[in-house]
């Protein structure tokens, strides 16, 4: 196993800031349990890192990355946390090339999927991409001003969601909304109170839920252009639930109106999807 030379440490600790994330489409993971979401997930993972002395704890991920086409690499010890996001570094850390997705590529998927317009809080985004993961949905459009999708603490929050959901960043709200009525879909913006109570509303396979900050909310624009505005019921005088939950409770009415009980173990492959569009068709169709 090769040793990771001070100039190649040097420019892998540059993706620990979000431009050169985005300028060179790569990002870094960290940590045993995100490692084995990435290996699991349609990422491609490039290299491996560990500190000398350790390689035998990591025998299996390392082995793993090597059948994925990815290489491995010690560095000397206590160097590894010039690549890590935590106070203590995790042991691992992997390079992973980012999947990169056009709107009209995740829309031609014609599944549900999520509006993100200005949720600033890494936290609450991966929270959304977990929920959006686990409840079936076909990918998120992240308005400006929303947490960046490979942030270390949206990765960590998403707990794998943010490896599997295609992702469009940086849309701008006029051209999501007319891309999604071209696509033909219903837009529900959650609202805290004063929408359509979620228990008498019925949603549609295709889907769009438009989900703004707790501080801000929606946009007007946004809010003007939905179809329809929802609320989630809840005892009168408690706290709005925040933008994940709320987001989370939404998601999973969508499934069960789409599905009802059955394909709970339905798994979607987006793997083939590129920024053209879907390489096959998507098996999920309007009735």
């Amino acid at each position: 196993m090769e040793t990771l030379s001070a100039a190649a440490l040097k420019n892998l600790a540059r993706l620990r800031a979000k431009k050169y994330r985005r300028r060179e489409g790569r990002f870094l993971v960290e940590g045993a349990r995100l490692a084995r979401e990435a290996l699991e997930s349609p990422c491609q993972v490039e290299l491996a890192i560990v500190e000398e002395g350790t390689e035998g704890n990591w025998m299996e991920l390392l082995a793993r990355v090597g059948e994925r086409g990815g290489k491995a690499a010690v560095v000397p010890k206590g160097r590894l946390a010039k690549l890590a996001d935590t106070v203590t570094p995790q042991g691992i850390v992997l390079e992973v090339a980012a999947r990169e997705f056009t709107p009209e590529g995740i829309l031609a998927l014609r599944g549900g999927v999520t509006l993100l317009d200005r949720i600033g809080d890494p936290g609450n985004v991966g929270a959304i991409l977990r929920s959006a993961w686990a409840f079936g949905l076909s990918g998120a459009l992240f308005l400006p001003g929303t947490a960046e999708a490979r942030s270390p603490k949206v990765l960590r929050a998403s707990m794998g969601g943010a490896f599997r959901i295609p992702i469009a960043e940086d849309v701008e709200p006029g051209r999501a909304l007319e891309l999604l009525r071209g696509h033909g879909y219903v837009l529900v913006a959650a609202k805290p109170r004063d929408g359509e109570p979620l228990a008498r509303a019925r949603l549609a396979p295709r889907t769009a839920f438009l989900i703004g900050s707790e501080a801000r909310g929606l946009s007007a624009d946004l809010a003007a252009g939905a179809d329809l505005a929802v609320t989630i019921e809840q005892d009168p005088g408690a706290e709005s639930l925040n933008a994940a939950v709320a987001a989370g409770i939404l998601f999973h009415r969508w499934r069960l109106d789409t599905y009802g009980m059955g394909l709970l173990g339905m798994e979607r492959n987006v793997s083939g999807l590129n920024k053209d569009g879907p390489e096959n068709p998507s098996p999920i169709s309007d009735p």
